[in-house]
Formats: structure tokens, C-alpha cells, sequence
């Protein structure tokens, strides 16, 4: 999961998806990885 998520940051920040998207992301893989 957490290789994933360094993938997917790497992509955001080519793509640049909006800092709100971001944020939620981050706050969804965390929850995740909580789990």
C-alpha cells in the first residue's frame, strides 16, 4: 500500500490533481494503512 501511494504522490504532483484531491487521498491511504 505504501509503495502504491509513493507511485500515485509521484503522479499527483506530474498531473497536479488540485490540493483538496490530495488531501483527501492522503487521508484515505491513511486510514487504510491504520487498518
Amino acid at each position: 500500500a505504501f509503495t502504491g501511494g509513493a507511485l500515485l504522490a509521484g503522479a499527483d504532483y506530474e498531473g497536479r490533481p488540485g490540493v483538496a484531491w490530495r488531501v483527501a487521498k492522503a487521508r484515505e491511504e491513511h486510514a487504510s494503512a491504520a487498518q
